[in-house]
Formats: structure tokens, C-alpha cells, sequence
């Protein structure tokens, strides 16, 4: 585990605003007991393109990314790191399906 009791799996760019993209050992470990490819999930990430940014600045704190077509959500929070200022993705869970439940006040997304 590296700073922030997560690990990295992707540096991304949106536009001009740079994110990292991490996963905690909780979802490390869903993700190998549900088989799904980290791949898959950095892509659900991607996949929100420019709405990345339009999450951050309209201070979510955690959203899901409904990825149909590999059939995972994808839960997940976006925040600075107070001690690198970096922003940061952080992957929560992950779920081998797309039809979840969703908690109140979860932002959804599709892809």
C-alpha cells in the first residue's frame, strides 16, 4: 500500500487537470474475487471523460460509473490530497454487475 492507504493504477488527463487513479485493498480485493480486469476499471474511469472535471468542481463526494457494457459498477470518490494537493481517484468497490442499488446522494453515471 502506498500514501493514502491506496494504490496507484493510472495517471489520467482531462483536459488541463491531471488525476491519479487508485484503488484501496478493499477494491484490490473485489476485484480479484469478482474477476474483474483493473483494465476495465481504469476505463469506466475514462470513460467519463470531461465530466471527471464537472464532478470535482461540483464538490461530489462519491459517485458510481454504471458500465453497461462490461457489466460492472464501478463505486468511487474524487478528492485533493491535502499533503500532495494532487487530485485524486479513488476507487471504492467494485461490483460484477451493472444493476445495483445505489445509496442516496451517490451521483450515477453511465458509459
Amino acid at each position: 500500500m502506498n500514501y493514502n492507504n491506496s494504490i496507484k493504477i493510472a495517471e489520467i488527463r482531462i483536459e488541463d487537470k491531471e488525476y491519479e487513479v487508485r484503488m484501496t485493498e478493499h477494491s484490490a480485493l473485489r476485484m480479484i474475487d469478482r474477476g474483474i480486469d483493473k483494465f476495465v476499471v481504469t476505463g469506466s474511469i475514462i470513460a467519463l471523460g470531461k465530466r471527471i472535471n464537472q464532478i470535482e468542481e461540483n464538490g461530489y463526494d462519491e459517485g458510481i460509473v454504471i458500465d453497461k457494457p462490461h457489466n460492472v459498477a464501478v463505486i468511487f470518490a474524487i478528492f485533493k490530497d491535502k499533503y500532495t494537493c494532487k487530485s485524486i481517484v479513488k476507487i471504492i468497490t467494485v461490483i460484477n454487475r451493472a444493476n445495483v442499488f445505489v445509496k442516496e446522494n451517490t451521483k450515477i453515471f453511465n458509459v
